[in-house]
């Protein structure tokens, strides 16, 4: 047996071998990177997602087809659009004023007569039992059936009607001159009406009782 060691090479020439091995294949894709980054250049940029496809899916809304547009538009709850605001339809019903037909005689007691046809009107409508004429000379220039319950009006006395009537059809709020026929005492509201309309006089009743002129709120 010689004293010779064994030769060390064997190892060294593997070693050797995968060195060259790894350092060709490195040199083949330095090699094949540019055509690489030219061809990912040429590649147009991919569409963007439609921002519906990002909305989080379901294990069964996974296997249905995309929804369309119209159909996201008519998914929309129909109290998310507030419905148009409608005026409520007035209940309030506004009698119109028969025309004034004028008494055989220009007395009291006839214009006491059409105090309480208009308290008959009055009752006839469904209203409370009261009503005033305003008179003018010889003359009836105003009429007044209480409207307080088919107006809905707690000011609608019958004295207020006949009134607001005198104004309207003389076209001025200053009824001086005038004397107001009812067929009850006027209240401390009508009173002070009639005092504001410059009446002269306040006659009330079947007897036709004289209360003079009107007061600024004076009760009965």
């Amino acid at each position: 047996m010689s004293g010779r060691h064994p030769r060390p090479q064997l190892p060294r020439r593997r070693d050797a071998l995968k060195w060259l091995v790894s350092l060709a294949g490195l040199s083949v894709a330095c090699a094949a990177r540019p055509a690489a980054e030219a061809a990912q250049a040429s590649t147009p940029a991919p569409a963007p997602i439609p921002v519906a496809s990002l909305i989080p899916l379901t294990r069964a809304d996974a296997q249905a087809p995309a929804p369309s547009p119209s159909a996201l538009a008519s998914a929309v709850p129909a109290s998310a659009t507030p419905p148009p605001m409608t005026p409520a339809p007035t209940t309030l019903k506004v009698e119109v004023t028969p025309a004034i037909t004028q008494p055989v005689l220009a007395n009291s007691a006839a214009f006491v007569k059409y105090a309480a046809e208009m308290r008959q009107l009055a009752i006839d409508t469904g209203d409370q039992a009261y009503g005033a004429i305003i008179v003018k000379g010889d003359l009836v220039v105003g009429l007044g059936p209480s409207r307080v319950v088919v107006n809905a009006d707690a000011t609608a006395h019958a004295e207020m009607e006949a009134i607001r009537d005198a104004s309207r059809r003389l076209g001025s709020s200053d009824l001086s001159g005038c004397v107001m026929y009812s067929t009850s005492r006027p209240c401390a509201m009508c009173e002070s009406a009639a005092y504001w309309a410059r009446l002269g006089r306040l006659i009330h009743g079947s007897n036709a009782a004289d209360a003079g002129a009107p007061r600024l709120g004076a009760c009965g």
